[in-house]
């Protein structure tokens, strides 16, 4: 682990939960620690992820001017409730990016911030700079066969581990039965 565990409380209240003694893979696979990184979040404060160990991450790679994108927002809040009510503690952890014309830009904070507001999101939302579109392409179609599109989306379990990946948003119920089955 590169960085040590946040001293002090997040801004947002994310918590501070870093293990630092994850066995890091350099290469996404099933099974697989999912790197740690530091992207600033909604508070404008940098995220550690792996702060977020002991939750189930749903992280997905998105862009403003993307409609699935902006469905499977609109809905996250939904579903984090309902496994939250079956017992499961999940995040959904969006890096976001600069429109689908500029992948590896980082978004400016009108649109950040527009993003959170308009779905009412409580979960961290952290400015991509390119990490996730150089990252999760690979993994994807390696594991589902399909090629890399937005929204892109993987499942971490709570001890970090890779468990599925896939592409494209028509609702939550897949995401939730991998939860559930794993």
């Amino acid at each position: 682990d590169p960085w040590p565990a946040s001293p002090s409380a997040y801004a947002c209240g994310w918590p501070t939960n870093d293990p630092g003694t994850l066995s890091l893979d350099y290469k996404l696979a099933v099974g697989s620690t999912f790197p740690n990184v530091r992207l600033i979040d909604q508070c404008d404060e940098p995220l550690a992820l792996w702060d977020l160990y002991g939750s189930w991450l749903v992280m997905d790679t998105s862009q403003s001017d993307c409609g699935p994108c902006q469905s499977m927002a609109d809905s996250a809040e939904a579903f984090v409730e309902e496994m939250a009510a079956e017992g499961h503690d999940v995040k959904v952890v969006s890096f976001l990016g600069n429109g689908l014309s500029n992948p590896y830009g980082t978004p400016d904070e009108d649109t950040h911030t527009a993003w959170v507001e308009a779905f009412g999101l409580t979960d961290p939302v952290l400015y991509d700079r390119g990490f996730a579109y150089a990252l999760f392409p690979q993994f994807v179609e390696e594991f589902s066969g399909e090629s890399f599109g937005y929204p892109t989306w993987i499942v971490v379990d709570p001890e970090m581990k890779l468990v599925h990946g896939n592409v494209g948003f028509s609702s939550w119920d897949d995401v939730g039965d991998i939860i559930r089955e794993n």
